[in-house]
C-alpha cells in the first residue's frame, strides 16, 4: 500500500513541474509589437517609461537611447548609434559587485520577448532572463556572442513561452547592450478540467480498493 501511495504522490509531484521557457533567436513578426527605444541620449539610470515598458538599471553610469558617442564593445566591435537607438548597462566585471543588471518591465505580461543583443567580451558572465508578475525568475540564459572587429553587430536573443506570464526581461552583469526589442501576446487559454488518463484511474481504483480491504479486515479483526 505505501508502494502505491509513493507512486501516486510521485506522478503528482510530475505533473505539477512547470517546463522552461524556449530559448528563441526569432519571434513571429504577425503578431509582434514592437517596443522601440527613442533616442534620449540618457547617461544615468533614471527609469523611463515609453512603448508599453518601463527601463531601469542598477548602474548608475548605464545610457539609454544613446548616440553622443560609440558604445565600445571590445573585440565585439562596436554600436555607433546611429542605425539603431539602443539602452545598455555600461557595466564592467567586478568580482565583489557581480549583480548588476537593467530591466525591461512590461505594462502588461507578454508571452514572448526577443532583442538585439550584443556586449563586450571579458567585461563579465552576460545574461538574460525572465521573471513573473511577483518577480519570480521563470528562466535564465548565459550568452555567447561572437562578433569580431563588427560595427553595430549582435544577435537576437529572447524567449517564448504559450501564455502571456513574462512581466519583464533583465539583461545583466557586463558592457551589455540591448536594441529592437519586441514583444509578443498570446491569449491564455481557459483551463479545462482535467480527464484522468485510463492508467491514472487504474491507480486510482487500485489504491481505494487498498482502502477497503484494510478497513474490512479491521472490522472482522474485532
Amino acid at each position: 500500500m505505501n508502494h502505491i501511495q509513493s507512486l501516486a504522490g510521485a506522478i503528482l509531484l510530475a505533473s505539477s513541474c512547470l517546463s522552461h521557457a524556449a530559448v528563441v533567436n526569432t519571434i513571429d513578426a504577425g503578431t509582434s509589437v514592437s517596443n522601440g527605444i527613442s533616442a534620449l541620449g540618457q547617461y544615468s539610470n533614471a527609469a523611463v517609461s515609453e512603448n508599453g515598458f518601463t527601463w531601469t538599471s542598477t548602474y548608475v553610469n548605464s545610457v539609454y537611447g544613446w548616440s553622443t558617442s560609440p558604445y565600445i564593445l571590445g573585440a565585439n566591435g562596436q554600436w555607433d548609434g546611429k542605425a539603431f537607438n539602443y539602452a545598455g548597462l555600461n557595466y564592467g566585471y567586478d568580482p565583489n559587485d557581480h549583480n548588476q543588471h537593467m530591466k525591461f518591465t512590461f505594462d502588461a505580461p507578454v508571452s514572448s520577448v526577443l532583442a538585439f543583443l550584443n556586449y563586450a567580451p571579458g567585461s563579465g558572465n552576460p545574461y538574460m532572463a525572465i521573471y513573473d508578475s511577483n518577480d519570480n525568475l521563470l528562466d535564465q540564459h548565459f550568452l555567447s556572442i561572437s562578433t569580431p572587429n563588427a560595427k553595430n553587430g549582435g544577435q537576437n536573443w529572447g524567449f517564448s513561452l504559450d501564455s502571456s506570464i513574462i512581466k519583464s526581461f533583465v539583461l545583466g552583469d557586463a558592457y551589455i547592450v540591448a536594441s529592437g526589442l519586441r514583444t509578443v501576446s498570446v491569449q491564455s487559454p481557459v483551463a479545462a478540467t482535467p480527464v484522468p488518463e485510463p492508467g491514472t484511474l487504474s491507480l486510482l481504483a487500485l489504491a481505494l480498493a487498498g482502502f477497503g480491504c484494510g478497513a474490512f479486515q479491521r472490522r472482522n479483526a474485532r
